[in-house]
């Protein structure tokens, strides 16, 4: 038994690599047809968590007002946004409903945010997506780097349409 795998046409040798990496890059338009265009996302432990999220959070600044936050997340048409500091690093998350309770309370909305529950690497996979976010409170799970800043966000929104998106076709190649 071996480590990698061998994928050969008309006797010359397209690509030898890890079953994984052949799966993510395919170095050759008949490598991808042989193992399946569609393959990787049977199983989600092969797609990066890069490819599930949104790369462009409704974010707000930790000293921002809670009336400019309201009015940035109706622009944005979201009911959550995270919180981050000058230099993009994760701090928290406030809710629309929080906003709007606390408008005429509070100066600055980290007084009001509440703390991130579930964060995910920039390393992790759309598997440890799929679990995390069926137990986030807000249903959004922020992915940040090795130094804590945000990167992107996981939503059940961005999961359905990333793999609807692979499967939608798969009956037109069968």
């Amino acid at each position: 038994m071996g480590d990698r795998i061998a994928v050969m046409k008309a006797g010359t040798m397209l690509q030898l690599d890890s079953p994984e990496k052949l799966l993510r890059e395919p170095a050759h338009g008949f490598v991808e047809e042989f193992i399946g265009k569609n393959r990787v996302y049977q199983n989600p432990a092969f797609i990066p968590v890069t490819e599930v999220m949104r790369d462009n959070p409704a974010t707000v600044l930790s000293h921002r007002s809670p009336l400019r936050a309201m009015t940035y997340m109706r622009h944005r048409k979201t009911d959550t946004l995270l919180v981050v500091n000058e230099h993009n690093v994760l701090l928290g998350l406030v809710s629309g409903y929080e906003l709007q309770a606390n408008i005429d309370t509070v100066s600055k909305v980290e007084e009001i945010m509440k703390p991130i529950q579930s964060a995910l690497p920039e390393t992790a996979t759309a598997k440890d997506a799929l679990i995390a976010v069926n137990d986030a409170p807000f249903g959004i799970i922020p992915v940040i780097d090795s130094r804590q800043r945000l990167k992107g966000v996981v939503t059940r929104g961005t999961l359905i349409s990333t793999f609807a998106s692979h499967w939608a076709g798969k009956g037109d190649e069968e």
